[in-house]
């Protein structure tokens, strides 16, 4: 039977905080045993959440891009013509980085109009909660200390 990614990630960070960290006697070591740990959190919740969040971003991009085809926005080719949140996307995540490079380019132009800004505040509070719920809480009190956190 194969284990899920997720399991064995839990298993490695299980390992290193309880087996391996306290068993060593420096510092700087078990400072580097956290820094891995962290690292293997972050991944661990970046495999996780790939798909799903990735399509709840491009369907708010696709509203924003409709609206703003709708508005007379800007309606140069940087703008899709079609909606892109489909459950067959091969890649979403590369849809939505291409999305949020077009919104970026958007804003710095200042070419989204007023009637936009709901559609594009949907758009970055999702990026923003995507990015707060997937990124591991930081640990540098156990890097810069070597210490493992009080249970």
């Amino acid at each position: 039977m194969n284990n899920s990614h997720r399991r064995i990630l839990e298993d490695i960070v299980q390992l290193l905080r309880a087996d391996v960290a306290p068993a060593l006697t420096d510092s700087n070591l078990r400072a580097q045993v956290y820094g891995a740990v962290y690292m293997l959190e972050n991944l661990r919740l970046r495999i996780d959440w790939a798909r799903e969040p990735a399509l709840s971003q491009l369907r708010a991009q696709d509203a924003l891009f409709e609206m703003l085809r709708e508005l007379d926005g800007p309606t140069d080719a940087r703008l899709p013509t079609a909606a892109r949140a489909r459950e067959d996307a091969v890649d979403p995540m590369a849809l939505r980085d291409d999305g949020d490079a077009i919104i970026a380019t958007l804003i710095a132009e200042d070419a989204i109009p007023p009637r936009a800004m709901p559609a594009l505040h949907a758009c970055l509070r999702l990026q923003i909660e995507a990015e707060m719920r997937h990124t591991a809480r930081a640990m540098f009190a156990e890097m810069s200390s070597g210490d493992a956190p009080a249970p």
